[in-house]
């Protein structure tokens, strides 16, 4: 199972993704956005906002979103960063 949140604002969207963690924390992806880049972090288990608190200080990110997951079955319970949303390909996530 999946849990997913977003905001404007990185307080409340980090906030909604605590709150997600009881859908699963097999792992966590992390998207800072704006019109001009962006910024992916990926890892097994769960995000402390300390991890991820310098990548937003410097403001120039205009969205944050959020996935947790937690495998669906057994077979997929070893964790991998290229299985971890959000996906990228070229200039795509």
């Amino acid at each position: 199972m999946c849990g997913i949140a977003g905001s404007n604002n990185f307080d409340k969207a980090f906030a909604l993704y605590k709150l997600n963690l009881t859908r699963g924390e097999n792992s966590s992806g992390f998207l800072a956005i704006s019109s001009e880049n962006f910024h992916v972090v990926k890892r097994q288990g769960f995000f402390e906002k300390k991890d991820l608190i310098e990548i937003v200080e410097d403001k120039k990110y205009d969205y944050f979103l959020f996935h947790s997951r937690a495998p669906t079955n057994s077979t997929e319970l070893e964790w991998s960063y290229n299985h971890t949303h959000p996906f990228i390909t070229e200039n795509y996530c």
